[in-house]
């Protein structure tokens, strides 16, 4: 037997915490345009683009997928401001103690560096596992707590947490709250592979209009 013929969309969307979407763009492969820029930069750049909002009255946040340490720094010339998870390669001048140095230190330990031309800082935090997160306009401090198991002590411990990893993690998970609500009430369609594929940007779009009419409903109430 043949191997199965993988078929679907990639949608990329801008949302808020709660998980109204803003805007969203539809992945058709690979640009023929010449950009310097990697793909998760131009997505951001191109969400941003289309949504009527004022760049410093909002805060951005998003994953190592799309955080790059030029990303910010554009981010920030265009006022936004902007924090992300970023892989350990794209810290660039802002040298952080590396992973495995990281792994040898104590629960909560964390190390950061800042970048005084660029206004770009780079945090590196010891929890179950190395974090290390971009951002350029919030800090280290003051530090908040969080709670987490320690299997020593048999309970639940406060623990210190830099606070541009606090605020990170209450304006994140809005797109994964919008996903969870669009799978529980999508159109459903079938068909042959042809006539899904015609059918699939009108309903995905109705899927979102959707959503963003019951998120508004919502906040009526």
């Amino acid at each position: 037997m043949g191997k199965p013929v993988r078929f679907g969309y990639r949608n990329w969307a801008a949302t808020s915490s709660d998980g109204y979407c803003h805007t969203f763009d539809i992945y058709f492969g690979k640009s023929t345009e010449v950009s310097i820029d990697p793909l998760g930069s131009r997505v951001v750049k191109s969400l941003l683009t289309k949504m009527p909002i004022v760049p410093k009255e909002h805060v951005v946040h998003f994953d190592n997928f799309f955080t790059n340490y030029q990303l910010l720094h554009d981010l920030r010339l265009l006022g936004y401001r902007a924090t992300g998870t970023i892989r350990e390669n794209t810290t660039k001048s802002c040298p952080v103690a590396d992973v495995k140095t990281m792994k040898k230190k104590p629960r909560a330990d964390y190390d950061h560096s800042f970048d005084t031309k660029n206004e770009i800082t780079i945090v590196r935090w010891k929890e179950n596992n190395v974090v290390t997160m971009g951002s350029n306009f919030d800090a280290v401090e003051p530090l908040g707590k969080v709670k987490r198991w320690f299997s020593i002590q048999k309970q639940k411990v406060d623990v210190y947490i830099p606070r541009l990893f606090v605020n990170y993690n209450r304006g994140m998970g809005g797109v994964d709250q919008m996903d969870q609500s669009i799978s529980l009430y999508r159109v459903a369609i079938k068909g042959k592979k042809l006539v899904v594929g015609n059918l699939y940007l009108p309903f995905r779009y109705g899927d979102f209009k959707c959503l963003a009419s019951a998120c508004l409903d919502q906040q009526n109430y």
